[in-house]
């Protein structure tokens, strides 16, 4: 019995080690390592806050409070003395750029400065009609010129006319000689082949006579040695080449006496030829000597024609020297006109700019003096908002910068425009101004009247951070991420800029980080949380 109890509590043993074992499987965590159910922390797991800086929004803003101010303020002063004759406007007047608000004279001044503008513009209307007068002298000279250089033209055109003209008849005649020449020649070739034929005929007959004799004296040497059956042969052939002589001789007495003629036609033939070659040779002479004459024509005619260009190009030449030397004076008399009006001008007292007569100095028939102040104007319609900033705050804004400005319960979007370089002696704070984007609001808008100033500083893509999610501890700066196990660690940092609520992470995270903002719990790095933003 003893033994099946031992055997018993063996089982009982085996399995709560197999129970023990499983159980640690399944409590193991991510660390690695397995802690006994009743050794673990049963503390509930914290809830925390996250910021993440690339998708929080970051509501930074540079809130200050200041004024309106006209950004021009202009004083009209005359370049001249005189007296204040005139006064156009009245303080509080709006008045536009270019109006005449006053003007002086009664004074020995304004009225040298009238008497010589008036001289000056009789001068520019003298000139004036004496460039009239020589501008038609010089069309009339001008139109001579080209009217000779036109003749001169035609002369020239006329002579390479009749040069072209006898050239080209000459030419005709030329190859009329030239083809009676080819043919005479041809005709003499022709018959010196004939007559020489016919000398070869002669000769020819001569030679078969020649023969035929010959012929007849080794007959009749046969005939004395030759058997009686061949003597009436010989004989037979003996007379029939007598015969042939016979005909020869008539043929041949005929061809001398047509020797005559044809003597007689070679030497008419020779005749023509040599006549063709006078005739041409007689021809180009006189073409010649007609050339010659053409060609001291046309040469003339060119002369004529170089001149009347030259003195074409002189008359312009002259025309426009006088032409210059009157724009000259005109030049001169519209300068001299020009500065006169200039200077009567400088007895007005003109608005250089569109604002409002904030103050008039002197009354009427006062005696002004150069340089002295008559006239105020203030420029309404570019205003802007001046602000004060800290030193500290100072690398928070740039020129450019968005900004909205507030008067009078009315939101206007505007920039700065203009960032003192030097801080107020006084109050150790840098002058700041905004300007509108909207230039027509602005003349609804009057200079001193209070403004809010709302900046949104340059972040240049740098961490913002909530100021309280950064520790300090021994002049350290640190903040509390939350790690991909969902594990506080303490990460240090390096700080730089605070605006409103949010510090500027220069190092240490980046925007991608999630940073545990949750101020109120006690956290030690390592421990286990959850977010609950996520």
């Amino acid at each position: 019995m003893s033994n099946r109890v031992l055997s018993k509590s063996l089982i009982i043993a085996t399995l709560l080690v197999i129970i023990a074992i499983s159980t640690l499987t399944l409590l193991k965590e991510e660390q690695g390592t397995a802690t006994p159910l009743l050794l673990r922390n049963t503390t509930p797991i914290k809830s925390v806050e996250i910021f993440t800086p690339e998708t929080a929004p970051l509501p930074l803003r540079l809130e200050k409070s200041g004024t309106i101010q006209s950004q021009e303020i202009i004083t009209i002063s005359p370049q001249i003395s005189g007296r204040l004759i005139s006064t156009n406007v009245k303080i509080g007047d709006l008045v536009h750029e270019g109006t005449l608000l006053g003007e002086l004279g009664n004074s020995l001044n304004t009225d040298i400065l009238l008497a010589q503008n008036q001289a000056a513009t009789k001068s520019l209307e003298l000139s004036k009609k004496t460039k009239q007068l020589t501008q038609k002298s010089v069309e009339i000279q001008t139109k001579s010129a080209e009217i000779g250089l036109r003749t001169a033209q035609i002369a020239y055109e006329t002579a390479m006319k009749n040069r072209a003209q006898t050239e080209q008849i000459f030419l005709t005649q030329a190859q009329s000689s030239l083809l009676d020449q080819d043919n005479a020649y041809n005709s003499l070739k022709a018959g010196k082949n004939t007559y020489y034929d016919f000398l070869d005929s002669i000769d020819d007959l001569e030679d078969n006579i020649k023969d035929l004799d010959k012929e007849i004296t080794d007959l009749n040497k046969q005939l004395q040695s030759a058997p009686p059956e061949e003597i009436t042969i010989i004989e037979s052939v003996i007379k029939e080449l007598k015969q042939q002589k016979s005909t020869i001789k008539e043929q041949l007495k005929t061809l001398e006496q047509q020797e005559d003629q044809m003597q007689l036609n070679l030497d008419t033939a020779r005749n023509l030829a040599t006549k063709s070659d006078l005739g041409i040779t007689l021809q180009y002479q006189t073409f010649h000597n007609q050339v010659l004459q053409l060609d001291t024509g046309v040469a003339n005619a060119k002369a004529q024609l170089d001149l009347a260009k030259n003195q074409l190009e002189s008359a312009k030449l002259n025309s426009s020297l006088q032409i210059t030397q009157i724009e000259g004076q005109i030049i001169q008399s519209q300068l001299n006109k020009e500065t006169g009006d200039l200077t009567m001008q400088q007895t007005k007292l003109i608005a250089p700019i569109t604002g409002t007569i904030s103050n008039i100095y002197f009354e009427n028939e006062t005696l002004i003096n150069p340089g002295q102040a008559v006239f105020e104007i203030t420029k309404t319609d570019h205003v802007a908002a001046e602000i004060f900033i800290n030193i500290d705050e100072l690398n928070l804004v740039n020129i450019g910068t968005p900004a909205t400005i507030t008067v009078n319960n009315q939101t206007y979007d505007g920039k700065i425009i203009g960032i003192s370089p030097t801080p107020d002696p006084q109050s150790k704070k840098i002058s700041v101004k905004i300007g509108f984007n909207d230039t027509l609001a602005q003349s609804a808008i009057t200079p001193g009247s209070f403004a809010s100033v709302n900046i949104t500083p340059e972040t240049n893509n740098t961490i913002w951070i909530p100021l309280n999610a950064v520790s300090i501890k021994n002049n350290d700066q640190s903040v509390k991420i939350l790690t991909p196990a969902s594990t506080i660690a303490i990460q240090s940092v390096t700080t730089g800029r605070i605006i409103n609520e949010y510090i500027e992470i220069l190092s240490g995270i980046d925007k991608s980080t999630p940073v545990v903002i949750s101020v109120n719990l006690f956290l030690e790095e390592g421990e286990r949380v959850t977010a609950n933003n996520e």
